[in-house]
């Protein structure tokens, strides 16, 4: 029986890593004849043999010859930590809490097979359209620091590596002139916490045409906790058969001080789009990228994709198409989201907390463990 998928509300708005030592201030050109090579990291379905013939998806694909230096975690000088949450992220109405914190790795597949459609729908920009050399190799990584020590060099190969050419593609695909096009854009903000790096504004900068929310961490910020538990809840639920299976994130008392990594990061990200509104999210440290989903008609869900990895061919098309998505050219039903399965939250992993946050117990279970459970 095929699985129950998420309600979508038809009124919302629609391993460690590669630490090359290479300076990227100065990259060789790539041409677009040349057949884009493949992450070994996110395999994505799909026949890649007619991708060809799209001038844009081909330079989408193009790999960048590097990956920045990531300064080493015994160095000084970049964050290991994120802050501890404060007031505006845990005052927060029960109803509207985080609870259910969704795994999907390979949900991007069907975006990027979408995103494909689309662009072949549309008229090929022509070769001197200025919006085209933002996606080339010199347009992504001219002048940027060959090390990332900080967030803001984070921020700085996250702009022009991944965000602004793929807002540029976004442009493209709503017909929008992408030269001088103000909206869609993606802007800086102020004001009270929970701030985040940046917002993606619909059609003006006031709040209300906020659709998603951005995050930049420090490649030791986004390491050590966070990678340990969202890789593993990645991984479970990829030797998972239960579509949909949710671990419990524990929302926090007000007495709780101490936070593990993992948590801090979700209460941060999660504040921020109940703030502003925001379904969509990106939580990004350039080494790996994710993006997160909060079902309109679900007030207490996040969905959680792969974390993509800086020198994957796809990162780039499926930042291009989440955009898209939270802008409202594609529908969520588009993701085929399970519906969240919480069927495998005993007793036990519901009442013997450990501590706050996402709850092991509640992970999704193995096929192997389930089957054992059924038989007994």
């Amino acid at each position: 029986m095929p699985p129950k998928t998420i309600p979508v509300d038809p009124n919302a708005t629609p391993r460690a890593s590669r630490r090359h030592a290479r300076n990227t201030r100065s990259l060789p050109a790539a041409s677009l004849d040349e057949s884009p090579s493949r992450g070994n990291s996110q395999k994505t379905g799909g026949s890649r043999s007619h991708k060809a013939d799209n001038i844009v998806y081909k330079t989408l694909l193009l790999k960048l010859p590097g990956v920045p230096e990531m300064q080493s975690f015994s160095e000084s000088g970049s964050s290991t930590h994120s802050r501890a949450p404060g007031k505006d992220e845990l005052d927060i109405k029960q109803s509207q809490q985080l609870h259910k914190v969704v795994p999907c790795p390979g949900i991007m597949h069907n975006l990027l097979r979408k995103l494909e459609e689309s662009l072949k729908a549309r008229r090929p920009p022509a070769g001197n359209d200025p919006f085209m050399f933002l996606l080339t190799i010199e347009g992504r990584c001219a002048h940027l620091p060959g090390r990332i020590c900080s967030e803001h060099d984070t921020a700085h190969w996250v702009h022009s590596a991944i965000l602004r050419p793929a807002i540029a593609v976004v442009q493209y695909l709503l017909n929008n002139n992408t030269v001088t096009q103000d909206f869609p854009n993606i802007s800086s903000v102020g004001g009270s916490p929970p701030v985040p790096d940046s917002v993606m504004f619909k059609y003006s900068r006031d709040a209300h045409n906020a659709v998603l929310t951005i995050e930049f961490k420090t490649h030791r910020a986004l390491g050590g906790d966070w990678t340990h538990a969202i890789h593993e809840l990645l991984a479970r639920a990829k030797n998972s058969d239960i579509p949909g299976a949710a671990a419990k994130f524990h929302w926090p008392d007000y007495e709780v001080t101490e936070f593990d990594k993992a948590t801090k990061v979700l209460l941060q990200v999660w504040g921020q789009m109940r703030k502003w509104d925001a379904n969509y999210a990106i939580l990004s440290s350039y080494e790996y990228t994710y993006f997160l989903y909060k079902p309109e008609l679900m007030s207490d869900t996040l969905y959680i994709t792969d974390g993509f990895e800086s020198d994957n061919s796809d990162l780039l098309p499926a930042t291009v198409s989440f955009l898209a998505l939270a802008l409202g050219h594609y529908s969520p039903s588009d993701l085929g989201l399970p519906e969240p399965n919480i069927e495998h939250w005993n007793r036990a992993s519901m009442v013997n907390f450990e501590s706050t946050g996402l709850v092991p117990s509640t992970y999704p279970p193995s096929a192997q463990a389930v089957n054992v459970k059924r038989h007994r």
